[in-house]
This record gives structure tokens, sequence and C-alpha cells, in this order.
């Protein structure tokens, strides 16, 4: 989930007196906030103005905040902000920013709670801590399953017990709108007639059925901003947990499991088969998926837990159907390639803007299809980012396939030095040509890369034919190579990939 502009109004309300365009029951997602400077603003991007923007279409869609400012609307689209009480902009900005960090502070403990699929009531009760939203869980038969630790004092009908008294039950069971609410499919707003109030609703069903529905409110009993969104994020876990504990092939430690597992054979630490198998069908992943590894390393350094929540629910996002690990220098991201359809979701550029637009650099392993290989993945994508960011420093993403050769020659010189490597006649042509001022190195190299021609190598080095054949003649006394050994032949070639590398050719 992203925050939304619906939760940043709800916030705001709560600090100041605020005007706002928005609809109450309108959200969009935001990607963060920046300080508006003149530069024409992006998109999903909240802007913090110090003075009103100009009226121009580029505002279309967009969104902005202000202290003490009339905020106008261009074209009745882009949904504004204003902040009336007196505060000043640096204030303004400190609280956006406590907005941000207390959402994905919140955001990741709910996390947290979910995986552990833990006590329904401890989850609501973490809406109510952050947010002050008063949340009951009711199943089918009007029932309360799990209630947040204010909500019976807002209804004071509960204090009998955890079901409503008969006359109350009766009265809502007839009532034909309440009846109709199970119908729904998305989070929507059900109205309290009896007591003028409203609550924010999601429909739990099971396998199509429904069987219970969560409600939030305000303590006022008021619709707020940001409502469906909260609603419709809490809810849609609660019945993933729901659904799990209906079915007992799926232990309470399953996802735990999951990640734990993914997180030991990223180490390199050695899993059985069975266990593998055991905790990969929580997702439905399978040991031979094809999968694929990606690095990612921020140029930026990271704000703690905030920063990495907003990157991995951004890689979510893009990946789809992934696991996002941390470990000490990387955020790492396995992708599932068998459970995504590659015509639909082709990443790449998507991608690349991501990296831009956060100032980050990735390394991409190659595809394989045996997750018990994860660490040797690793090593490739985190290679890839090191070999691809020193020789190409401009590129976002660099892939491990291409780089394969230039890896094979860093290992080679990591323990001895590079010349005792040069095949033998090279380095007797070198000093040669250092003595002579001939050219041998480069017809040998050249003689090579034209797949040994003598007319195309001599047309290369601008020289006669003749000339040219003189040439071999010269270095094969010098260095008794035989061309038609197919190992002197590799150990050559290898010595000009080094050459070059080493900026000796």
């Amino acid at each position: 989930m992203d925050i939304t502009i619906g939760i940043i109004c709800m916030q705001m309300q709560e600090r100041y007196q605020i005007e706002t365009i928005l609809p109450i029951e309108r959200d969009v997602l935001v990607k963060g906030f920046q300080i508006w400077d003149g530069e024409d603003p992006k998109p999903d991007i909240l802007y913090v103005c110090q003075e009103t923007p100009p009226a121009h279409t580029r505002w279309n869609r967009k969104m902005q905040i202000g202290a003490g400012l009339d905020l106008h609307v261009m074209n009745g689209t882009a949904f504004t902000i204003s902040v009336k009480t007196p505060i000043s902009f640096h204030q303004l900005v400190n609280s956006l920013q406590e907005i941000f960090q207390d959402f994905y502070h919140w955001q990741a403990d709910m996390e947290q709670l979910f995986y552990k699929r833990e006590d329904l009531t401890v989850i609501l009760n973490k809406l109510e801590e952050t947010y002050g939203l008063v949340s009951t869980l009711v199943d089918k038969d009007l029932k309360h399953v799990a209630l947040s630790e204010s909500y019976s004092l807002y209804h004071p009908h509960l204090l009998c017990g955890d079901t409503m008294p008969l006359d109350m039950l009766n009265e809502i069971m007839g009532n034909e709108h309440f009846r109709n609410a199970e119908q729904h499919e998305e989070p929507f707003v059900y109205p309290h007639t009896e007591k003028n109030s409203y609550s924010y609703c999601y429909n739990i069903k099971i396998s199509g059925r429904y069987e219970a529905r969560l409600l939030v409110e305000n303590k006022k009993g008021e619709r707020f901003y940001g409502g469906l969104s909260l609603v419709g994020y809490v809810g849609e876990h609660l019945e993933k947990i729901i659904a799990q504990q209906s079915d007992e092939k799926i232990p309470e430690t399953a996802f735990y499991d999951f990640y734990n597992i993914l997180k030991d054979l990223l180490q390199g630490l050695p899993k059985s088969e069975e266990e593998i198998l055991h905790c990969l069908q929580v997702r439905g992943w399978q040991r031979e998926h094809t999968y694929q590894l990606y690095v990612f390393q921020f140029i930026r350094p990271e704000n703690g837990l905030v920063t990495r929540r907003y990157y991995q629910v951004e890689m979510e996002r893009l990946f789809q159907e992934c696991c996002i690990l941390v470990d000490e220098e990387y955020l790492c991201c396995i992708w599932n390639l068998s459970l995504t359809d590659p015509k639909a979701h082709n990443i790449r550029q998507e991608l690349a803007i991501f990296l831009r637009e956060n100032l980050c650099k990735a390394g991409i392993s190659q595809e394989f299809t045996d997750i018990s290989q994860l660490k040797q993945s690793y090593l490739e994508a985190a290679h890839a980012l090191q070999i691809g960011t020193a020789s190409n420093s401009t590129w976002w993403y660099h892939s491990f396939k291409p780089l394969i050769l230039p890896y094979i020659l860093q290992q080679a010189i990591k323990e001895i030095d590079v010349w005792r490597l040069y095949h033998p006649a090279i380095r007797t042509l070198i000093q040669y040509d250092q003595k002579e001022h001939t050219e041998l190195v480069q017809t040998a190299y050249l003689y090579m890369k034209h797949r040994y021609n003598v007319t195309q190598t001599a047309e290369a080095l601008f020289i006669h034919r003749t000339t040219m054949l003189f040439r071999l003649r010269r270095i094969e006394l010098l260095t008794g190579i035989d061309w038609d050994d197919w190992k002197e032949r590799l150990h050559m070639a290898i010595t000009f990939e080094l050459m070059e590398k080493n900026e000796d050719l």
C-alpha cells in the first residue's frame, strides 16, 4: 500500500485547520513530497508550495499543499490542500515528514503482524494506535470476532456481551440496505441511519462467500479522508489471514519459514529438497520455477526503515511475483518469472525509470531454474553491478550475461600479475616491438580478429598483402606459434582481452 492524499488530509486535519478540494471518498496515491521550486510537476508527487503556482495545464491531476495560500484549481483537476492555521513553511514540511514516517512505520509493523498472522485484535489495535480509528470484525451472524481497544466505548450496547441485543439485531437484519451491502466487492461506506453515523466497511469473502465484515470509524462517527484506502488495505490482509486459518495445510509460521529459507539459501546454507518444497508452497512457488535475482544499491544513504519500506513497496509493485530481502550491502529481489506473464509485464522501461528517480543502480543475474542455487545467482548479480558500474558508470542496471568474460578476466588477475598470464609468444612480440619499433603485436591481434584472413588484416593495417605475409613469417620465426593449435589460439585470445582491459593494446 502507498500513502494516499486522503491519509495525508486526515492527518493534517487533526493538526491544523485545512481546506481541500479533494472529495472525501476520492483518494490518490502519493509517491512522496518535495518542495516546489518552479519546475514542471511530476505525477504522484505532493508539492509543498511557498507561493501559489501559476494557472497552467501542467498542474492538471497534480497535488499541492501550502500554508496560508489560496491554492486555486486549474481546470478543476488538481488536488490542493491549503493550511489555514498560522504555521511557518518549515513547520509544514516537518509535519509532512512526520506523517510520511508514521505511515511507513505503521505499514512495516502491520506487515509483520500480517506475516505472523497475529491475533486479529492486535492488528485492529495497531490501526487505532496510529490513526485513532476504532474498528471491529463482525461475522455473518453479527458476532464481534475482534474489537479494537476503544471500540466498545463508542458502542455501549457491547457492554452486555460480544453480540448485539436482540431488538437491535432484528432491526438491523430487517434493514434492506444492510443486506444489500453484502454484495460489495470493494471497500464501501455504510450509513448507520439509527445514529446518523458512518462506518467504512470491507466484506471478508472466502471462496466467494460472505463470511465477515470489517467496520472502521473515527471516534466522531463521521466520514473521513483516506477511509476507503485504509479499510481496503487492512481488510484484504484480514481476508488472507482468515482464509489461511481455514486451511489446516498451511502452518502458523508458513510465511516466516518462506522468507527465512530464502535468506538461508541466499547465504549459501544447504537445505534439503523437502525443506525447500514445504516452505515454497505457501506462495505457490516451486523449486524448478524460472527465477532471476536483482540486487539494488542506492547512491544516497538510506533513511532507515522508512526508506527501505518505500523501496520494498515499489519493487513489489514493479515485479509483482517476487520476494524482497535485505542483506548488509544490498536490497535483493528474487523474481519468479514462471508466475509472471511476460506479455503483460515487461519491466525494463519501468525499472530504468525507478532507478533513475531513486538514484539507484542494479545488478541482474542470469535466469536460473533451481532456487537452491540462489547464492550463485546473488554473486552473479553483485559482480554484474560491480563490473558494470566500473566500465559503464552512466548505466542504471547491468546484466551478468554479457559480463561473463570480463568477470573471468577479473578473477584471473586477482593473485598473479597480469603480465605473467600473457601468452609467452605475445610477451616475446611485445619486447621485440619495443626494441625494433615494429607492430607485430597489433598484426597478430588483427590477424586473429579477422579470422586469420590475410587480405582483410592487411587492409585493416593499411599495408600491402606481401608485407602482411612477411610479418606473419617474422611472428612465426620469433615465437614458434602454431596457428592451427586451438589451445594456443585460445590463450592468445585471452591475452589480447587482458591487454585491452589493462590498456596495453
